[in-house]
């Protein structure tokens, strides 16, 4: 179907294969209340909402003005509404609000505030920038590129974040939390039985805030780093990659060291997993080693394919 442009007067009703563009006017929001399906939102330079939308045939989904933004729901006379796939194009300054309790969301190359919540599914964010809230219960978190005050929350499952910068708060109960390459000023990260990874930079006054019950914490620090660190264990141990006056910490006991000048504050806790200090170039060499192996493992698994197939 050919997109069809209209001002935003009164709420639409789009069928079940809809394809439908509408203008919107700055300081708008689109929410999107979706019960089960998926949600795919991407960015672009218009001051208008594309709405592309797949649904069962007795399933309804409205577009409602709201303030110079859109509220975006589905319904069924039925019941509970079937499964709705949705592929909008919002503006790059569209705050975003995805809610709903099946639903796997993505959401690309936003330049504002990004709220996304839901039960069962998988959440990805690439870009966004404000006030960061992204939730999932039995669902995979991913970010990338991500500014300003994040809350991310993943129950069952990890959280895998890189390029994050500004305040972030970071939550799980059974996942890993896998931080690459941040770029944050302040974080609370989290996890019962989860591992925690961290890597990036250290900012002067940064202060961040690692802990896990039972899982393992390392953190990748500059081979000349700046930080004040605490790290408070019963029954772990630590391990470190530079001098800080004791190679290993026994079980229960809690200990204060300086690196470098100071600056940074990295408070690191766990009940009973290892906690590991790394320098940064030996990551880097590690890493390099697992890169350029892994073709000579892509040929030799493309040959073993090809000998299976032989025989």
């Amino acid at each position: 179907m050919t997109p069809l442009l209209v001002a935003v007067l009164a709420s639409v009703t789009l069928g079940n294969r809809a394809d439908t563009t509408l203008t919107v006017h700055s300081g708008g929001r689109l929410e999107v209340s979706n019960f089960a399906g998926s949600v795919a939102v991407s960015a672009w330079g218009r001051d208008a909402v594309r709405i592309r939308v797949r649904s069962g045939a007795g399933t309804e989904v409205e577009v409602s003005p709201s303030l110079g933004g859109l509220e975006v729901s589905s319904s069924d006379r039925r019941g509970p509404p079937e499964r709705v796939e949705y592929d909008i194009t919002a503006p790059t300054w569209m705050p975003i609000d995805v809610s709903g309790p099946m639903n796997d969301v993505e959401i690309d190359g936003s330049k504002a505030s990004v709220k996304v919540e839901t039960v069962n599914g998988s959440v990805t964010l690439r870009g966004g920038n404000g006030n960061i809230e992204l939730s999932s219960v039995n669902g995979d978190v991913a970010v990338t590129g991500a500014s300003g005050r994040l809350k991310i929350s993943a129950i069952s499952q990890g959280v895998t974040a890189s390029r994050l910068a500004g305040q972030a708060e970071i939550e799980t109960v059974n996942g890993d939390i896998l931080l690459d390459d941040s770029q944050l000023d302040a974080l609370d990260a989290s996890s019962v039985s989860g591992n925690l990874w961290m890597s990036g930079t250290l900012r002067e006054q940064g202060r961040y805030n690692l802990e896990s019950h039972n899982g393992d914490i390392q953190v990748v620090m500059p081979d000349q780093p700046n930080a004040r660190v605490t790290v408070s264990t019963y029954s772990g141990e630590l391990s470190s990659d530079f001098a800080v006056g004791l190679s290993r910490l026994s079980s229960k006991e809690n200990v204060n060291f300086t690196l470098g000048s100071g600056g940074a504050h990295l408070d690191l806790q766990s009940f009973s997993g290892r906690i590991q200090l790394l320098k940064a170039s030996d990551v880097e060499a590690m890493r390099r080693t697992l890169k350029s192996s892994r073709p000579a493992k892509e040929k030799e698994e493309d040959s073993k394919k090809s000998d299976d197939s032989d025989d």
